[in-house]
């Protein structure tokens, strides 16, 4: 690493500045750009890094298959799942796993009460349950129903006689359809949509 005299000064907000310093490739000389000190890797260029990792290893005959696959990425061919259709087990499958992954990294609102502790998606939410809690209403967070598509329908709360409550701040066009489409299904189920001021109207906001 180089450090100039002339450094650069790079404002990154209105409030601090940090020094940039020149960087060159410590195996092939090449023009790195201009880094922050505490940013420069290995001292060395991307492709270079790349030959000292991999240096030595083998790539096998299926890991080849798949990046000849890969390969209409960089010059625009057809991508090799174009044209087949999912069956339902597997759009079931999709469902699920979609399901799981937002259930564990899209909490961000803490519910901390009589059913436990629990990452809720918004404070809507949230104050609702707290809302329940208050009127001595038992609840099932998440709830999900298997739809004829083969995907599943999550909702929001599921009462103790049994109704189905959505909160929706916002509804959107694929959200709507899919609500549609749960209801069409499970026709049996009461069910309940909050939207914008309900909520507030209600008390719970």
């Amino acid at each position: 690493m180089i450090d100039l005299e002339d450094y650069i000064i790079k404002r990154e907000d209105i409030k601090s500045t940090r020094k940039l310093y020149k960087t060159i490739c410590d195996k092939c000389g090449k023009d790195r750009g201009y880094k922050r000190k505490n940013k420069d890797g290995m001292g060395m260029c991307r492709s270079c890094v790349s030959s000292f990792l991999h240096k030595g290893k083998t790539v096998s005959k299926e890991t080849k298959v798949k990046m000849k696959k890969s390969h209409y990425l960089k010059h625009g061919g057809t991508h090799p799942l174009k044209g087949k259709t999912h069956t339902n087990e597997t759009k079931a499958k999709l469902s699920v796993a979609a399901t799981l992954q937002c259930k564990r990294y899209g909490g961000t609102s803490p519910y901390d009460g009589l059913m436990g502790s629990i990452k809720m998606r918004s404070g809507w939410e949230v104050k609702y349950a707290q809302y329940l809690d208050l009127k001595g209403i038992k609840w099932e967070y998440e709830p999900t129903f298997q739809l004829s598509d083969g995907k599943l329908y999550t909702s929001d709360f599921k009462l103790e006689d049994g109704t189905i409550v959505e909160i929706k701040g916002y509804f959107r066009e694929d959200a709507r359809i899919k609500w549609q489409m749960f209801k069409d299904e499970y026709p049996n189920l009461k069910k309940s949509l909050l939207m914008k001021n309900e909520p507030k109207d209600l008390g719970v906001l």
